[in-house]
C-alpha cells in the first residue's frame, strides 16, 4: 500500500513540473455526444444467412446469403440482421453502399439469441477485412457514416466474432475504416487472430481536405491475438474509444514498425475505461501510443494498463511529438521504474518520431491555415512533446 501511495506522489509531482515550464492546463474539448442509448427504430428489417440465397428478396424468410449481397444492398434506416452460422470474406465484399443518416443510421448486427462469425481465410490484403471503408486512393468504396456495426450478447459472449483463419502471418485487419468515413459505431466485436484489430486511416496528403475518419464510436469490444502491429489505430479525430478489452497474447509482430495496444495519430479523441493486457505475451507491445506532432489534446482516462512494454524502451505509454494530452485517472501495473516516457528529441533530428515529412505525408496537411489540421501540426511546428498533463494515476511496481 505505502509504495502505491508513493507512486501517486511522484506522478502528481511530476504533472506540476510539466505545467511550470511554460505549459498551461489544458482539458480536451468535448467530444461528440454519444449514440443514442436506444436507436430509432428500423424503417426496414433485413436478412441475411449462410442458407440463404442472393436471389431472395432479403427478408425473414427468404435471407440474402452473402456480405456483400446484404452490405451492397441495405440503405439508410435499414437494420440488417445476420442469422447465426459461418461466413467467409471475399475481396470488397466488407464495404458498404449506401450511407446512413444521423436520425436513420444503418445497423448491422447478430439476430437475437444466434452468433455470427465472420472468418478471412487470406493472409493480406486490406480490401479482405469483413467491414471497411475505404473513400480514397484510385479505387475508393462510397464513402459512407452513420453505419452501426452491433454485436448482441449471447449467453455472455459476444454476438459477432472476426476470425482471422491464416495463422500467425495474418496481416488482415478486423474493422479498416480509411478517408472521409465518419459517425460509426463498432461494438460487441469478438476480434480474434486477425493482422490488426480496428484501424483508422487518415489522408490528408497535404492538402487542404483531410480524408480523415471521424466521430467514431468504438466500444465494448475483445480484440485478442492480433498479430500485426495495432490493437486498436486512431489515425482520425473525435473519436471516443471505451470499454474495449485489448489482449495481445501471442508473441508475433507481423509487422515493419512498432507494437501498440492503442495508437494515436489525432486530436480530441477520447480513450476511457479499456482493459490494456499483454495476458502472457512478452512481445514488445506499448499500452498507448502518441505518434508524432498531431496526436494532441486527447484525453486518457480510466484505463487498466497491464502490458509488457515496447520495445528497447519498454515503456507502458509513450508520448512521442503529441502536445497538451490529459492523462489520468489510470491504473498501470508493471516492472520498470518509470512506467511513461514523453519523448523530446534534439530538433535536427529527421529520424522517427520526426520524420512525417519524409515517411509518411499521407498524414501531413498543407501547410496553409485553411487545412482543418493545420493549428496542431504546424502550430508550433516540431516533434516536441509539450503541454502534457499526467496526474492522479496508480502504478504497481510488481
Amino acid at each position: 500500500m505505502n509504495k502505491t501511495i508513493r507512486f501517486i506522489i511522484v506522478l502528481t509531482m511530476t504533472t506540476l513540473a510539466l505545467i511550470s515550464c511554460g505549459s498551461k492546463t489544458v482539458t480536451p474539448a468535448v467530444t461528440p455526444a454519444l449514440p443514442l442509448a436506444s436507436p430509432p427504430a428500423p424503417l426496414v428489417k433485413r436478412y441475411v444467412s449462410p442458407t440463404g440465397s442472393d436471389s431472395n428478396p432479403g427478408t425473414e424468410a427468404k435471407p440474402w446469403q452473402t456480405m456483400k449481397k446484404a452490405f451492397r444492398s441495405i440503405e439508410a434506416g435499414d437494420t440488417l440482421y445476420m442469422r447465426g452460422g459461418v461466413y467467409e470474406t471475399c475481396y470488397r465484399c466488407g464495404y458498404f453502399e449506401n450511407s446512413g443518416t444521423e436520425e436513420q443510421p444503418i445497423t448491422v448486427t447478430n439476430y437475437p439469441g444466434e452468433q455470427v462469425e465472420i472468418r478471412t481465410d487470406v493472409t493480406i490484403g486490406i480490401a479482405h477485412a469483413p467491414f471497411f471503408c475505404w473513400a480514397t486512393g484510385s479505387n475508393p468504396t462510397p464513402s459512407v457514416d452513420y453505419i452501426r456495426i452491433i454485436g448482441a450478447d449471447v449467453n455472455g459472449e459476444k454476438g459477432i466474432v472476426l476470425r482471422g483463419t491464416g495463422g500467425d502471418i495474418n496481416k488482415v485487419p478486423g474493422v479498416w475504416i480509411a478517408g472521409d468515413c465518419e459517425h460509426w459505431e463498432i461494438a460487441g466485436l469478438h476480434i480474434l487472430e486477425t493482422g490488426k484489430g480496428i484501424f483508422l486511416r487518415k489522408y490528408s496528403n497535404q492538402t487542404i481536405t483531410s480524408d480523415s475518419p471521424n466521430y467514431h464510436y468504438i466500444h465494448d469490444n475483445r480484440i485478442e491475438k492480433y498479430y500485426s502491429g495495432e490493437g486498436i489505430q486512431v489515425n482520425g479525430n473525435y473519436n471516443i474509444i471505451e470499454n474495449n478489452q485489448i489482449y495481445k497474447v501471442t508473441n508475433t509482430i507481423n509487422t515493419d514498425w512498432a507494437c501498440h495496444h492503442i495508437n494515436l495519430l489525432g486530436h480530441h479523441n477520447v480513450v476511457r475505461g479499456n482493459d490494456l493486457n499483454a495476458k502472457g505475451s512478452t512481445a514488445g507491445c506499448v499500452g498507448v501510443e502518441f505518434e508524432w506532432d498531431i496526436a494532441d489534446y486527447n484525453l486518457i482516462e480510466n484505463n487498466r494498463i497491464e502490458v509488457h512494454g515496447w520495445g528497447t524502451y519498454g515503456y507502458y505509454l509513450y508520448i512521442a511529438g503529441g502536445d497538451n494530452n490529459v492523462i489520468r485517472h489510470n491504473t498501470i501495473t508493471g516492472t520498470l521504474d518509470n512506467w511513461y516516457r514523453i519523448s523530446n528529441p534534439a530538433p535536427d533530428r529527421i529520424a522517427w518520431p520526426c520524420n512525417e515529412l519524409v515517411d509518411s505525408k499521407s498524414f501531413v496537411p498543407a501547410n496553409d491555415p485553411a487545412a482543418p489540421d493545420y493549428e496542431y501540426f504546424y502550430n508550433p511546428r516540431n516533434c516536441f512533446s509539450e503541454g502534457n498533463q499526467i496526474y492522479d494515476n496508480v502504478y504497481t511496481r510488481q
